[in-house]
């Protein structure tokens, strides 16, 4: 100690550029390692609100009430059914005017009826009538024709509109194991997806099988291509006619940045991409549903910078404390010599603060209670040379008991699982008072080693309290009976784990409780 004090004081400009530059790689560690936390929390809010809205959006198209609708028709509907088995088209009122209520109810713009030869034979809608067209060819018809119940969204080839079509198949019977004998359809406008889209206060893509994106709350990205344009591709998209003549004279325009990561780079701003599958049963794949949000807004580089700062602020007073500590000892010991036993005690204490603070620390980053249960009884073996020891944590269930959690250089595995009152350790439970037993009281277990055995000089049986509320109890056998000093230390060490471990209960309490209020608001 004199010689690292007097060594501090001799190069002061060095010890002192030394901790200024450690001061500054602790500002830009603890910054980096804030800013990454919370955006991995970000990242998961991204996550949960896009799957939220992948319901939403399955409701208002494939698990909605239209399609329900369109399928309940197929079954039960013999207007519809005699319709699409007739050799010649047909203009019965009695079916326009159910067409004509179904889907003023259901707000679409067309209704038809279509054969199993691909042929609309009776349609109801806005605009010119399709009566007669062939749409064997869309995907819609061949998955309803299959049986399936299908969603597809594609632009029109003459309006050049962005359109939802939903299909379902005429069944024969009335139940949906009779022959298939032709479809019934809908198209309605994307009004209600373009709404929910716009309910994303950042960006919100709906991305075809191809790439393309087909819906935003950002209009001018609409029709923007979010993969690499090969040739391939390109004239995969012009053959499928599935986005009308919109590519017939000019290739799509490149989305503006890579959405392919889960951190994408846009006008020098960072953003998170959070991605889930869309199931319409479209022949091509599925779509997808992409929420982004950008983190440069949402956190701020200057709040990291401020937790960083905090974190220098906080090593710099210390290690200016350490330095006027050093100064003061060499002083003391230049004035008098009778000062270096006090220079010796506070150096000793201040020892054993930073042994407990760097035991706080690593209690604080363990994962689980029965990871810092063994990085305490480690602890304890490197500060009194423990020879054995265990650690029991308090279970309060149906049946009271204290549970191991950890132990430590045990020939024999501990029992599992002890009652209050059970042995000494259950005493120790009961009584929640601390107790130090000598060999010479009463005899007890022998320490095996490769080099032979020997008998611990003391046990020591801790009761682990918090505010006398009990976490555990701790067991540990020593080759020598603690000094005053050494028992106060390991009671401040029990207080440490004590205190961890009421924390870890709270924290696994408080985010059980979250967890339901996210289920229940998700249910809503």
């Amino acid at each position: 100690m004199n010689r690292f004090a007097a060594l501090i004081i001799a190069h002061s400009r060095l010890f002192w550029s030394l901790a200024l530059l450690g001061i500054l790689l602790l500002i830009l560690v603890v910054s980096g390692i804030s800013r990454e936390q919370r955006e991995a929390g970000r990242f998961a809010l991204l996550n949960l609100q896009a799957q939220r809205m992948q319901i939403d959006l399955l409701a208002q198209t494939l698990n909605g009430p239209l399609i329900g609708s369109l399928n309940l028709l197929g079954l039960i509907d013999p207007l519809c059914k005699r319709d699409v088995q007739q050799p010649l088209f047909s203009s019965d009122p009695a079916l326009l005017q159910t067409l004509e209520n179904i889907g003023t109810t259901l707000a679409v713009n067309g209704l038809y009826l279509v054969d199993r030869r691909g042929i609309i034979h009776t349609f109801w809608g806005v605009g010119k009538s399709l009566t007669g067209v062939d749409v064997l060819f869309r995907p819609y018809v061949q998955m309803a024709l299959q049986g399936k119940a299908a969603v597809y969204a594609a632009v029109g080839t003459t309006s050049g509109e962005r359109t939802l079509f939903f299909a379902a198949p005429l069944q024969e019977g009335n139940t949906p194991h009779t022959p298939i004998i032709g479809v019934i359809a809908a198209r309605m406008n994307l009004f209600r997806i373009d709404r929910l889209l716009a309910n994303h206060p950042d960006i919100a893509l709906l991305v075809s099988p191809q790439g393309l994106v087909f819906a935003s709350n950002h209009p001018e990205w609409i029709a923007h291509l979010t993969v690499l344009p090969t040739p391939e591709r390109l004239q995969a998209i012009r053959t499928l006619k599935q986005f009308g003549t919109l590519f017939d004279q000019r290739n799509p325009e490149p989305f503006p940045f890579d959405v392919s990561q889960e951190i994408g780079t846009w006008q020098g701003n960072r953003y998170a991409i959070a991605r889930m599958d869309v199931q319409w049963h479209d022949p091509s794949g599925n779509w997808q549903l992409l929420l982004l949000e950008n983190l440069d807004r949402s956190i701020p580089l200057q709040e990291s910078v401020q937790i960083g700062l905090a974190a220098g602020t906080v090593a710099t007073l210390l290690v200016i404390l350490m330095f006027h500590v050093l100064h003061s000892h060499q002083q003391q010991q230049a004035i008098h010599h009778n000062l270096q036993q006090l220079a010796q005690a506070q150096a000793a204490s201040a020892n054993r603060k930073a042994q407990r603070a760097a035991l706080s620390l690593r209690l604080q980053q363990c994962c689980t209670s029965h990871e810092a249960a063994r990085l305490f009884l480690q602890a304890t073996y490197e500060h009194f040379g423990t020879l054995q020891g265990v650690i029991y944590l308090w279970e309060n269930d149906s049946q009271p008991s204290l549970q191991l959690a950890a132990s430590f250089a045990c020939q024999e595995q501990p029992p599992s699982r002890l009652l209050p009152g059970e042995g000494v350790l259950g005493q120790c439970c009961l009584e929640k008072k601390s107790r130090l037993i000598e060999q010479a009281e009463e005899p007890f277990l022998t320490i095996h080693s490769g080099l032979g055995e020997s008998r611990p000089r003391a046990l020591l049986l801790i009761p682990i309290l918090w505010h006398e509320s009990l976490q555990g109890v701790l067991e540990v056998a020593l080759l020598h009976k603690p000094a005053e000093s050494e028992w106060e230390q390991l009671q401040e060490m029990v207080a440490l784990l004590a205190m961890n471990l009421q924390l870890r209960r709270q924290h696994v309490g408080n985010r059980e409780t979250e967890g339901s209020a996210t289920m229940e608001s998700g249910v809503c």
